[in-house]
């Protein structure tokens, strides 16, 4: 009796091939069909991962106030305006910090998890944040010391305010009411209250010196420029 010769699975004929994957219960086109819809998963899994890592990363140049209006805080430079982007992260422990790339350019850091931290009510307080950062990034090379660049950030920042109707006298009760409870910077200042005062008597003076030319103006000193909350 002969013996039957079986071929190695390369040689079998598409039948055959088609029969065995019957016979185990797996069609060939259902095999590759899953194969194709396991990578596209992947693939999916992947692009979804790279958008958030851009959209964690990438900064924006628009800062949502209050009311819902869209603003951005320009700076002066030897090539024209510059819109200040920002980032929303882990701010040191602040509610915002202001802070420079390796060009010497500003950036903002705003840590928005704790905004609810800084007003529950109106809003004013995180409106009051912005320009308060902005006004760090607009006068920064003519502040020397801490204490000279958070008592320049809120006069410059409450003046500013003002000349946009962003402000009323009303909330600036309610701004100077915060830095009394939470007596702000009370190590440079002796109290909160103190503060705002300052704060006050500053923004009704004109201005003594102009904005910060960035690329012209000596770069910015290496000092800590966060505001409100920190730990």
């Amino acid at each position: 009796m002969m013996r039957a010769v079986r071929r190695p699975p390369e040689q079998e004929p598409m039948a055959d091939h088609k029969r065995r994957y019957k016979q185990t219960g797996i069609s060939n086109e259902r095999g590759m069909l899953d194969v194709s819809k396991s990578r596209l998963i992947l693939n999916l899994w992947r692009v979804c991962l790279w958008c958030l890592a851009v959209s964690w990363s990438t900064p924006g140049v628009a800062f949502t106030l209050s009311a819902g209006q869209e603003i951005s805080c320009k700076v002066h430079t030897v090539n024209g305006e510059y819109s200040i982007p920002e980032q929303n992260r882990y701010a040191y422990g602040f509610a915002g910090f202001t802070d420079f790339d390796q060009s010497g350019l500003p950036y903002f850091i705003f840590d928005k998890s704790r905004f609810p931290q800084v007003d529950q009510s109106s809003g004013i307080l995180v409106d009051f944040l912005f320009y308060h950062e902005c006004a760090h990034a607009r006068f920064e090379s003519h502040f020397k010391g801490p204490f000279e660049s958070e008592l320049g950030a809120n006069c410059e920042g409450l003046r500013k305010m003002r000349i946009d109707g962003r402000i009323t006298a009303a909330q600036e009760i309610e701004v100077g009411r915060f830095h009394a409870n939470a007596n702000l910077y009370a190590t440079l200042f002796g109290s909160g209250i103190t503060f705002w005062q300052l704060t006050l008597s500053c923004a009704s003076n004109p201005p003594s010196y102009d904005e910060t030319v960035y690329g012209r103006d000596p770069p910015p000193k290496n000092v800590p420029l966060g505001s409100f909350l920190r730990n």
